[in-house]
């Protein structure tokens, strides 16, 4: 009788295990089923360009306004040293380029377009006339054309 007992209490032991395992089976797979993937939303900046990836054409237009920025000391002084600054100046130019590039690429408005390029012929003018008015006064458009395109 007590092996019995014994084999009674064993099977229910292992039935108790089959049961839980089957049961906690199908539960996973209802809650697979029932789970919901949150997808991020597409956010856009004020020109409705998807903000994702390297940065945006806002991005651009940016980092070349605070770049030049930096340059011309944020219109602290009232002239630069161009030829220690040529580097510093070279590196306008690439963003100004980089910055026409990426507007070609998103397709930007005509109206930004030529105005980038119209900065960065007045950036290049400037540089080699040697002219901090000149350079400020592209400073300022960038400043106007970053406020407009990201505000």
């Amino acid at each position: 009788m007590k092996k019995n007992a014994i084999l009674v209490f064993c099977l229910v032991i292992v039935g108790v295990v089959v049961w839980f395992t089957f049961h906690n089976q199908g539960s996973d797979e209802g809650t697979a089923s029932k789970t919901v993937r949150k997808q991020n939303p597409v956010v856009h900046n004020i020109s409705e360009e998807p903000v994702t990836g390297n940065g945006t054409l806002g991005d651009a237009i940016h980092n070349t306004q605070i770049f030049l920025n930096g340059v011309l000391e944020q219109g602290q002084v009232k002239t630069i040293d161009f030829e220690k600054n040529k580097e510093n100046l070279n590196t306008v130019i690439g963003y100004e380029q980089g910055a026409i590039k990426f507007a070609n690429k998103v397709n930007a408005s005509i109206e930004i377009k030529k105005e980038l390029q119209k900065d960065l012929v007045e950036t290049k003018t400037a540089i080699a006339n040697q002219s901090y008015d000149s350079l400020y006064k592209v400073g300022q458009s960038l400043i106007k054309l970053d406020k407009s395109y990201n505000i």
